[in-house]
């Protein structure tokens, strides 16, 4: 008596399910298009729109701000109505629209592609995840490697996007840098949809599992370790947010005239370089403070010399002036 063969694994794409290879390919181009696009999103409201760094730096915060919210209701869309594959096909059409209303020339035209792009990033992001582990029977050992193998898609697809969106954005037109965006998301969705038929066991592994039902509370909820852990990641970004506006306040109001404080660089770099021009070496080693008074005196006026030099030239009508 012959007994039953066990059922093969699908190992078509470097010993992981074909599907893998659609869902790299698409998340690689949509973060072409998001990655491409996000990198000369600030110098396009500054240089072409005519934005203050404050409106610019606005806009930018909130935009990316809803991209990493709206996933969530994008989860819970595609669970409870549309389903994972046909919510990733929306989003990503979605996103493309977005990214060839951006290539208009019209303000409203830009605020309506932005929000384009939100509502079809939070239906693509989480469900095209949720299909890369749907490849994988429960207890398949290949599932973390093949998540590995979709991320790397991710970053490809960030580094690819700002050199050649970027470049064909501040070298040639800022619209072309948009539209070249969109183009790469069609590219994404053609391949999703060719690859359709290797996605086919994901997709019947998520119709088997039984799906919530609109109005009726889920079978299984956050835990209070859950909520625990949430709230954990939230002080420590607010903590670390209050943390950078405070030293950058500080630095704007301790050294006014600072050109580095002024001007778009990083706070970390505007806090070291102005730190280091006052105080040498600060800050220093409790050793290393006990000084006589004249070498104290020598070091300071050094210092105070070198801190000068990053401040913008006098006119010759305040170079009578001293410092505030």
């Amino acid at each position: 008596m012959t007994q039953p063969s066990a059922p093969t694994r699908d190992a078509g794409f470097f010993g992981h399910p074909r599907g893998l290879s659609t869902l790299f390919f698409t998340e690689m181009w949509e973060r072409f298009s998001y990655y491409g696009m996000r990198g000369f999103l600030i110098l396009y409201m500054t240089k072409a729109l005519g934005f203050t760094d404050q409106h610019a730096g606005l806009a930018y915060g909130n935009y990316v701000f809803s991209v990493w919210f709206t996933p969530i209701l994008g989860g819970l869309i595609a669970d409870r109505w549309l389903g994972h594959y046909r919510s990733v096909l929306i989003g990503g059409a979605v996103i493309a629209l977005g990214h060839f209303t951006l290539a208009l020339h019209a303000l409203p035209f830009f605020y309506a592609g932005l929000t384009l792009i939100v509502i079809g990033t939070g239906l693509l992001k989480p469900n095209i995840s949720t299909l890369v582990g749907s490849l994988y029977d429960r207890g398949d050992e290949r599932r973390d490697a093949g998540f590995s193998i979709f991320y790397m898609g991710i970053n490809l697809g960030a580094f690819l996007g700002p050199l050649i969106a970027g470049k064909l954005a501040e070298g040639v037109d800022w619209h072309l840098g948009f539209a070249c965006a969109g183009v790469g998301m069609l590219l994404g969705l053609a391949q999703y949809v060719l690859g359709r038929r290797r996605l086919q066991p994901a997709i019947e592994r998520l119709a088997a599992r039984p799906r919530p039902v609109a109005g009726e509370p889920a079978d299984a909820g956050l835990t209070a370790e859950d909520w625990r852990r949430i709230a954990a990641v939230v002080a420590k970004e607010s903590a670390a947010r209050w943390i950078r506006k405070r030293s950058t306040q500080m630095c704007r109001r301790r050294w006014p005239r600072c050109a580095v404080v002024r001007s778009a660089a990083p706070r970390a770099t505007c806090a070291a370089k102005c730190a280091s021009a006052v105080r040498p070496g600060w800050p220093r080693p409790r050793s290393a403070r006990r000084r006589s008074f004249a070498s104290t005196s020598s070091s300071r006026s050094r210092s105070w010399r070198r801190f000068s030099s990053c401040q913008p030239p006098k006119s010759s009508a305040s170079r009578s002036r001293t410092w505030d």
